[in-house]
């Protein structure tokens, strides 16, 4: 009886102490549990709230109103401030019409490489390196694709016979500033001046002459 009395307390006793690391435990992983929900509950929270109030939504190029239009056709073109996802895949996105034998002024990306792929109609891409030297020029049609790297010249041009209609992306998801080379609004139009025809090694009145002969801008007519 006595022998089990002892062995009695010593199970009780091994009980306490049990109990007693247990809690010891608990009083441990308390404030680490409270530490973790501090630093990733509210983050985990906030993301739960942003995917809830911000959905991904799809975007309508055709309902856009085009950035530029005249009688020789239309550009669009999307960034990151009128669709936020581009933001995170750092990508433009633009869609381009032009009608038979228009072209596209010459012009420069200084920002991005631009990509286009034919969507319907034919046409030619002629590209020249920032040197002036020929890099590409070649005949398009329906399922072409082409790139032009940024600083390079470049001009799409419709073919006589048939419009050309372009749809592409820009590696850049900021609004595309190209500089256009040809037409009312190039920039040898804002360089008018002595310095100009000095360079060229004309008189200021050639010059002008010259820069002003072209009187519609951005997309134009051929000969």
């Amino acid at each position: 009886m006595v022998q089990q009395g002892q062995e009695n307390e010593e199970v009780e006793k091994e009980d306490e102490e049990s109990g007693d690391d247990e809690e010891e435990q608990q009083q441990t992983s308390l404030p680490w549990r409270m530490l973790f929900k501090s630093v990733f509950g509210e983050e985990i929270k906030n993301t739960r709230e942003k995917i809830t109030e911000d959905p991904p939504r799809s975007y309508n190029l055709n309902k856009r109103k085009p950035d530029f239009e005249n009688k020789y056709g239309w550009r669009v073109a999307v960034d990151g401030s009128q669709y936020h996802p581009l933001k995170s895949s750092g990508i433009g996105i633009y869609h381009e019409y032009l009608s038979a034998g228009s072209m596209m002024a010459p012009r420069v990306n200084p920002m991005a490489t631009e990509y286009g792929i034919v969507v319907n109609g034919s046409g030619r891409v002629q590209v020249l390196f920032p040197n002036g030297s020929n890099a590409m020029d070649t005949n398009i049609t329906k399922g072409d694709v082409f790139f032009i790297p940024s600083n390079f010249p470049y001009c799409e041009i419709a073919h006589k016979g048939e419009s050309l209609e372009l749809l592409g992306f820009t590696t850049s998801a900021q609004r595309n500033r190209p500089v256009v080379l040809v037409g009312a609004r190039s920039v040898v139009r804002t360089m008018e001046g002595p310095e100009l025809a000095t360079s060229f090694g004309v008189s200021k009145e050639e010059i002008k002459h010259l820069v002003s002969a072209q009187h519609e801008s951005v997309i134009l007519p051929t000969p």
